[in-house]
């Protein structure tokens, strides 16, 4: 349960994001009564938070009442974004960040290893290069929480160039200009963040399914030895990835390190003359069972509901009956009417 701080202490809603992302994964899977409950949580515990930024407040007021009174799952998907929208808002107002200040921050940090990136691409060695792309890709993940932060349009830009930067130096032999194309690309986007400029998140439902639907699409083409189909497949996983993959580091984050590391690699592979069929489908195959395993975690159903209750019903009739049984043995058969007003009591306040 959070109440506001006065202005000098940072407040958190760290709690009710993760009532937020509940909420909007089991409404992206259908499971409505598993989003009203993340939802009905949220709102109990909203109840008792207050602001001094009152049209912030009012705002995510407004849009917890629209998530409550949606009745479709893309308007409650919808909605429920737009929440998580409106406490960001509110958060941002009660916790000022001096975003010139990170951004500049940024720029100190992670252009040295963009200049080195740009020596290595001048010498025209595959090896310093991929080396130099490597070291671009692993401070970009160490550095890349205030661009996430400030703009997840233009963070998802920025995977997305760098992913296709990986794509072609795989190839073989690499297209080193389109490395540089590639590379103009990552290079404007991060100019444009920090003169703050922003980029609007592509809508879209996207979910797991989304991801596994995308494997299995490039599954069926490499079988049928359609590669390029394929690796359209994948390249468009890449495109969604940005606006899935909390949902997946959250939760299995061995298995988000492998899809970043691996897919922009297994891409390349599809566009080689002599492709190893076998190796990508046993790869893409492990990760579509571990995105599935992660789906079946999420998905709680009514059929679990009706067998806790079936589970939980047997356990309390068969105290009952040990109850009466020893009333009974002891001749106190009268005092069994109390066990039964006692049941009947406790099914009825459940």
């Amino acid at each position: 349960m959070l109440v506001a701080l006065p202005a000098f202490t940072a407040t958190s809603y760290n709690s009710f994001y993760i009532s937020i992302s509940e909420a909007l994964i089991n409404a992206k899977q259908g499971n409505d009564k598993q989003a009203l409950k993340a939802i009905d949580e949220f709102a109990e515990n909203w109840a008792t938070v207050t602001s001094d930024q009152q049209e912030a407040k009012r705002a995510v007021d407004d849009a917890l009442n629209t998530v409550l009174e949606s009745s479709t799952q893309e308007e409650q998907v919808k909605a429920i974004r737009q929440l998580s929208t409106a406490l960001s808002q509110l958060e941002k107002l009660e916790n000022p960040v001096d975003k010139e200040a990170k951004r500049k921050e940024f720029e100190t940090k992670y252009t040295p290893y963009m200049k080195q990136f740009e020596e290595a691409l001048s010498t025209g060695d595959n090896q310093n290069i991929l080396n130099a792309y490597n070291v671009l890709n692993g401070k970009w993940n160490q550095y890349e929480q205030p661009v996430r932060a400030q703009s997840v349009g233009m963070y998802g830009q920025i995977e997305t160039q760098l992913a296709f930067i990986r794509i072609t130096l795989a190839s073989d032999p690499p297209d080193l200009s389109l490395v540089k194309s590639h590379y103009e690309a990552f290079k404007s986007s991060i100019e444009q963040f920090l003169a703050g400029e922003d980029v609007a998140v592509e809508e879209g439902n996207y979910s797991l399914q989304t991801l596994n639907n995308l494997l299995d699409d490039a599954l069926q083409a490499i079988e049928n030895e359609k590669y390029k189909k394929a690796s359209d497949s994948l390249t468009e996983f890449i495109i969604v990835w940005p606006n899935i993959e909390m949902e997946v580091s959250t939760r299995n984050s061995s298995l988000y390190t492998k899809l970043e590391s691996n897919i922009p690699i297994l891409v390349s592979e599809l566009t080689k003359e002599t492709v190893k069929a076998d190796s990508v489908i046993t790869q893409l195959s492990n990760f579509k069972t571990e995105l599935q395993l992660l789906q079946e975690d999420s998905e709680y159903t009514f059929w679990d509901s009706a067998f806790i209750l079936l589970r939980e019903g047997l356990e309390a009739l068969l105290i009952i009956m040990v109850l009466v049984s020893f009333l009974k043995r002891a001749n106190q058969e009268h005092m069994a009417r109390w066990i039964y007003i006692g049941a009947f009591i406790g099914v009825g306040v459940s």
